[in-house]
């Protein structure tokens, strides 16, 4: 199958919402962090961030059903960028060591992108739904990468920059 759907990803307060946002302003079709929308609702039906659990190979699980649900609304033919990609769960899983159920492999062997974007990660932002500290985060990064690079995708590194120099650099190479 193909689509014209790209991926930016990166580990905790690389910028990845920021950059999507300024995609949007700019008329482009994005999909924001279904991750964040996931523990949204489960604290909306009153859970607290630790009961949701994000730390946990069964968030990981959940999230990315979620994320396959959410891409099966996109159509492949629209230019679309993606704040994450369902292969960014293999970088969690990779990171705690746990083992990859079946459904994770399967899942993820069933994504499929045109190209991903790699944001460097910037100073890090602590907000209310990031488990993770600076220093898990720098420790991710390049588990991220490796996920896409493994599966044999096209993965372009964003440097530290504005955001108009980084969104610039996105488009110059779709």
């Amino acid at each position: 199958m193909s689509n014209n759907w790209y991926v930016i990803t990166g580990a905790p307060s690389a910028g990845k919402s920021t950059i999507i946002a300024e995609l949007a302003k700019q008329g482009y079709a994005t999909v924001e962090e279904q991750g964040r929308l996931l523990i949204d609702q489960e604290m909306a039906k009153g859970k607290t961030l630790e009961e949701v659990n994000v730390d946990s190979a069964e968030f990981e699980v959940a999230w990315t059903k979620f994320q396959e649900t959410r891409e099966a609304s996109v159509d492949p033919a629209e230019l679309t960028f993606f704040d994450r990609g369902r292969l960014d769960t293999l970088a969690y899983f990779a990171y705690y060591g746990w083992p990859i159920p079946s459904e994770i492999t399967a899942l993820c062997a069933g994504a499929n992108y045109k190209k991903v974007f790699l944001l460097e990660l910037l100073d890090y932002d602590k907000d209310y739904f990031r488990v993770e500290d600076a220093e898990t985060a720098a420790a991710m990064q390049e588990l991220f990468g490796k996920a896409y690079k493994d599966a044999g995708y096209d993965v372009v590194r964003i440097p530290r920059a504005s955001v108009d120099a980084r969104v610039a650099q996105i488009l110059d190479n779709l």
